[in-house]
């Protein structure tokens, strides 16, 4: 009986449930806005608590199909996203690619440039620029070098060292000169900046210099010329007669470029001293050159009065004979002397009474201050500051002065001094 009644009941209630799903079926569908409504309104009742069946189960269908739709954008998304990503992995590689190889090129062009450039424009040459001798380097020398380039130059330096580099490669004239001396050789000039060294045996050369000597008592000019290597003749000038003879013969003077006058020349060309003097103005101004030392100061002061003013009343020859042994550190004004000695130099003046040069219109090479006997008073001493080498030009040729010279008094400083002072002229 029991199972019979449970059988009735249950049949009854899917019989309800059917025919209440055939109502639902037969209802025409609302419009969407009444669907929100009632969406909307079939919410929790606050009075009942109650919530209603259909509307949860629409949320969650909606809910479902926001969720496989944002589902489906994202992944979207993500599908874009990546592709973007992977274009503009693949853009910024490839840029940076170009780039680098841009980069590269760049490069390898500029160091093609420049291997260029070395291989072809950039070389040098170097060395010591050496008197006749090859024993003596000298300083102040001019050093030329034509090349395929152009003309460059260098002046050797106190140890007569020199460096021209930026040559076109090839072959190129050397020329180095000083004063009357020089020499010219062909050089080759690697490429690649290799600097090439002058050998040691390219020295200045005396060539067609010719030079005379009128010797003195208290002088020896011609161990200097010795010691560089250069040939001379003499005349004894101690012999009385022997110095006018060849100063009076305007022709043999003008036979020699270089003639030197040593301190201790017998006096007696004094007695032809108009003849003697024009000989030498003319000889200077045609080109020739002219050194005396010390007590040759006459020569100077007879053919030049206005370039040297020597100390005491300088009209009369011996005036300024007042000069007192000792050393004297005098400041070296030339720059090529000084970038042999130094600024200052070590003169022995080991004999007392050599001639004192108060100033100089002349350019002074070598000056400083020392102790004179004066005038006045030989017993009371004077300190004066003047020249002690000095040098002027006139027409064509040169004239140089020492108060000092090499006989005996001679320091190294004072050698190299009158080494440079004879090569300069």
């Amino acid at each position: 009986m029991r199972l019979l009644f449970l059988s009735v009941v249950i049949t009854g209630l899917f019989a309800c449930a059917s025919d209440n799903t055939l109502d639902t079926l037969q209802i025409p569908p609302a419009p969407e806005a009444d669907a929100d409504t009632d969406a909307d309104s079939d919410t929790d009742d606050p009075g009942t608590g109650t919530r209603d069946i259909d509307a949860d189960a629409d949320a969650d269908a909606d809910s479902d199909t926001d969720t496989d739709s944002d589902t489906d954008a994202d992944s979207d998304a993500d599908a874009d996203s990546d592709t973007d990503s992977d274009a503009d992995s693949d853009a910024d590689s490839d840029a940076d690619s170009d780039a680098d190889s841009d980069a590269d090129s760049d490069a390898d062009s500029d160091a093609d440039s420049d291997a260029d450039t070395d291989t072809t424009t950039d070389g040098g040459l170097d060395g010591y620029v050496c008197a006749p001798s090859g024993t003596t380097n000298i300083s102040g020398a001019r050093v030329e070098v034509v090349h395929g380039g152009g003309v460059a130059y260098d002046v050797s330096d106190g140890d007569g060292y020199f460096m021209i580099t930026g040559l076109q490669p090839g072959p190129a004239t050397l020329t180095l000169t000083k004063g009357s001396f020089s020499h010219t050789t062909t050089v080759t000039i690697q490429a690649g900046g290799v600097v090439t060294t002058l050998p040691a045996t390219e020295c200045l050369e005396q060539n067609d210099v010719s030079i005379m000597v009128v010797e003195g008592e208290w002088d020896d000019i011609g161990s200097v010329l010795d010691t560089l290597g250069l040939t001379y003749d003499t005349v004894d000038g101690t012999v009385p007669g022997q110095a006018a003879s060849f100063l009076t013969n305007p022709t043999l003077m003008g036979t020699y470029d270089i003639i030197f006058f040593n301190c201790g020349i017998d006096d007696g060309w004094m007695t032809q001293q108009a003849a003697v003097t024009t000989n030498i103005q003319s000889y200077v101004a045609a080109g020739g050159s002219v050194y005396a030392s010390d007590y040759a100061y006459w020569f100077v002061e007879a053919s030049y009065p206005s370039q040297i003013d020597f100390f005491g009343d300088d009209t009369f020859f011996g005036e300024p004979m007042l000069g007192m042994e000792g050393y004297i550190t005098a400041n070296v004004v030339d720059p090529s002397m000084a970038a042999i000695v130094g600024p200052t130099a070590q003169l022995n003046m080991d004999l007392g009474y050599w001639v004192v040069m108060q100033s100089a219109t002349a350019t002074t090479l070598v000056s400083g201050t020392f102790d004179v006997e004066d005038p006045l008073d030989w017993w009371n001493t004077l300190s004066v500051t003047g020249p002690l080498a000095v040098r002027f030009s006139v027409g064509q040729g040169d004239v140089l002065y020492t108060s000092f010279h090499n006989e005996q008094q001679s320091t190294f400083a004072m050698d190299r001094l009158l080494e440079d002072i004879v090569l300069s002229l």
